[in-house]
């Protein structure tokens, strides 16, 4: 009974072990696979939503940004704080992605920087500007490069 147990344990050892080693390379494609998921998606419903409102999304993000640097004063028509999860929400509060072909990275883009937002992708710190460039817009990008 004793050896029998002694097995038991032994193998009970084995595979804690080998899930250790495992676990960061199938958490990396997991994640790999989730964040190509999310991007294929955004992607598919830019090409199902119409060319005015996404003109709209650009002005919307623009005017927010010109707040956020001061060129602007808020007015009636500018978008107010609260309204940042929905400028350029395309799809799960994704609003982009970044890619990086020379380490063959692709990572979406989400509205904010909590944890769950860093556990799925890039977060985009809402008191800066929207990333869709032009001068004086400095967004702020936020993403853990450990193991999510």
């Amino acid at each position: 009974m004793s050896r029998r147990l002694s097995v038991i344990l032994a193998l009970l050892l084995l595979l804690v072990g080998i899930g250790v080693f495992i676990y960061p390379t199938l958490s990396d494609y997991i994640s790999e696979v989730n964040g190509s998921y999310a991007i294929q998606e955004m992607t598919d419903r830019l090409h199902q939503t119409e060319r005015e409102t996404l003109v709209i999304q650009r002005q919307l993000a623009e005017e927010y940004n010109a707040k956020i640097s001061g060129r602007a004063n808020w007015n009636s028509n500018t978008p107010a704080m609260g309204d940042y999860e929905n400028i350029m929400n395309f799809g799960n509060g994704i609003m982009g992605y970044i890619q990086i072909p020379e380490i063959e990275v692709s990572l979406p883009i989400y509205h904010g920087v909590s944890d769950e937002v860093l556990s799925k992708g890039v977060g985009h710190l809402p008191e800066t500007a929207f990333p869709i460039g032009g001068e004086g817009n400095h967004p702020v990008l936020s993403s853990h490069t450990g193991l999510p």
